[in-house]
């Protein structure tokens, strides 16, 4: 998350956790964990709706 090409708020990440499962071949019950961890992390953010996006940095 921290790559320059992944600027926050920029791009949107997923449409829905089916979507991510079905992109990268997974079962859908760990690319819903793989998307609890990144946001429990405070790396993406969700706007329901409107999809996933990555998140600002955290205040230095």
């Amino acid at each position: 998350m921290s790559a320059s090409h992944l600027r926050p708020h920029s791009r949107q990440i997923a449409h829905a956790t089916r979507e991510l499962a079905e992109t990268y071949g997974v079962h859908i019950n760990t690319a819903y964990r793989a998307m609890s961890l990144l946001h429990d992390r405070e790396l993406i953010t969700g706007q329901p709706g409107r999809g996933t996006y990555v998140a600002e940095p955290p205040a230095r």
